[in-house]
């Protein structure tokens, strides 16, 4: 009894069951293989340049509100000198970026006036 090569049994087993493929074929396959998952990735990379334009920005905002807090009182002692005292206090800040150039020295007079 003859034994077979390796190589001739694996081409048999091949042609069996329907897994010989030509060079050409394979190639095919392969680069359709390729091409889906390069649409796959460019697909799920627009689909987050979609979600990140969108979506609200975290931008500081243009208006601000707070709210007053309690003024605590003065801490007196017993001879009537007045240790610390509660005063309210203002301040205002601008995010200089929203202003336009031209304006800025308008704006810088008015504010220091008004404030």
């Amino acid at each position: 009894m003859k034994r077979k090569s390796t190589k001739i049994m694996l081409i048999n087993i091949r042609k069996r069951h329907g897994f010989h493929l030509d060079i050409k074929t394979r190639r095919i396959y392969k680069l359709t293989i390729l091409a889906s998952i390069l649409t796959l990735i460019v697909f799920i990379m627009l689909k987050h340049i979609y979600n990140i334009l969108s979506n609200d920005r975290r931008l500081p905002p243009q208006t601000t509100i707070k709210y007053d807090r309690a003024l605590r009182g003065n801490i007196v002692t017993l001879d009537g000198y007045t240790l610390s005292q509660s005063d309210k206090i203002y301040s205002a800040s601008i995010y200089g970026k929203s202003i336009a150039s031209e304006k800025r020295e308008l704006f810088i007079k008015l504010f220091s006036i008004y404030s």
